[in-house]
């Protein structure tokens, strides 16, 4: 699908797309790293430190993700996985829950998950050399519009998620890319120009 109507407007995929080249284009060295890879690396450490399997640790961390700052998300998942407690809503606890008593399946997690934006982090975070899956989250979601996305633009249907999802497969592959790199560095990029 080339065109959606979103939210009332005609968005097109090459828009899309040329607002993140245009971000991607902003990027500075720092914001050139593999932040998938290094934060893989840094839930499979928490998981061994506290003696769990890094699909429970990774989904964990997915579930307690929403609207929650990186640091903060990491320290709550790993406090959840410690105390089984942390701060956030009691749906995004139950879901964190769950995962840890899930046995740690990719199948049985995405399906506790059931959101595509942390669904897609958990696989983002586990396989990050996987190219079917981007995190296209509230800031994705504002680079691929041009602008700040308002609080109503950050909720997707399925089929507006795969869009924005293939605007970022899509520059990654003219690229020659990982559509979740691409996603990782304008994510990164766009925080320090907004």
């Amino acid at each position: 699908m080339r065109k959606i109507i979103f939210k009332g407007n005609l968005l097109t995929k090459y828009k899309g797309k040329k607002n993140i080249r245009l971000v991607l284009d902003k990027r500075i060295k720092s914001e050139e790293n593999l932040w998938y890879w290094d934060n893989h690396y840094a839930i499979d450490e928490m998981a061994r430190t506290n003696r769990t399997k890094m699909s429970l640790a990774a989904g964990c961390t997915s579930a307690v993700s929403p609207l929650t700052k990186w640091d903060d998300n990491i320290e709550m998942a790993e406090q959840k996985i410690v105390t089984g407690h942390c701060k956030h809503t009691d749906a995004f606890n139950k879901k964190a829950d769950a995962v840890l008593v899930s046995g740690g399946s990719d199948d049985v997690i995405w399906d506790i998950l059931n959101g595509n934006k942390i669904q897609n982090f958990y696989m983002n975070l586990m396989y990050p050399n996987d190219k079917r899956y981007v995190t296209v989250d509230r800031h994705a979601i504002s680079i691929v519009l041009g602008r700040t996305a308002t609080k109503k633009e950050n909720s997707l249907t399925d089929k507006q998620y795969e869009f924005f999802a293939d605007c970022y497969k899509e520059v990654a592959r003219d690229l020659q890319m990982i559509p979740n790199l691409v996603q990782s560095i304008t994510w990164q990029t766009w925080r320090r120009i907004k």
